[in-house]
């Protein structure tokens, strides 16, 4: 399964700028009016990484989130303290299905990963 993976990114994505693959020439991912993040903001071929670190930095935001959350809980009690780290995530939710870009994602991402641990 990975060499077919491979083969097709390679034959997709080609090996330089003339054989590159062009959205709206190359190929036409709109059905039924949707489309995808990845081909939105042009997310493959040489930009794949950012797809993975989108997760990444989710966790980064729970790795930080859990170190500032027992600050937190020992300040203002646990239960203020989970209310407000929700009211945080779900904020950060919102925010990131209605981000503009990557760069917006990037940053609710890691407040929702703050906000649930």
């Amino acid at each position: 399964k990975q060499w077919y993976q491979r083969r097709v990114r390679e034959n997709l994505c080609g090996k330089g700028e003339e054989t590159a693959l062009k959205v709206g020439q190359d190929f036409n991912w709109v059905m039924y009016g949707r489309t995808s993040f990845a081909v939105d903001w042009n997310l493959y071929c040489d930009k794949e990484f950012l797809r993975t670190l989108i997760s990444s930095i989710y966790f980064g935001g729970a790795f930080f989130g859990t170190s500032a959350g027992g600050i937190l809980f020992d300040t203002i009690g646990r239960k203020k303290g989970t209310l407000i780290g929700y009211i945080l995530a779900i904020i950060s939710c919102f925010c990131a299905a209605a981000s503009p870009n990557i760069d917006i994602l990037f940053v609710c991402r890691f407040f929702q990963g703050d906000g649930w641990h």
